[in-house]
């Protein structure tokens, strides 16, 4: 919900509790989705050679060869 002044909005919406960013779980759930994305940016990096050698493997082999011709 969009509201341009704090008059406009609800009852309900200013009843809302405060935002605690300071749960338990936190620092812990933060340094997974930190983890996942350095090893994703990671693999995105490292896997160019990879698809290359899979790719050039796969190039010289006789039945590709024979159905591309």
């Amino acid at each position: 919900m969009v509201v341009k002044e704090p008059q406009e909005a609800s009852d309900v919406v200013k009843a809302y509790p405060p935002i605690n960013w300071s749960l338990p779980g936190l620092p812990p759930l933060r340094a997974a989705l930190v983890g996942c994305v350095i090893v994703t940016a990671i693999g995105g990096i490292l896997s160019s050679p990879l698809f290359t050698w899979a790719s050039d493997a796969v190039a010289g082999t006789p039945i590709l060869q024979a159905a591309l011709s």
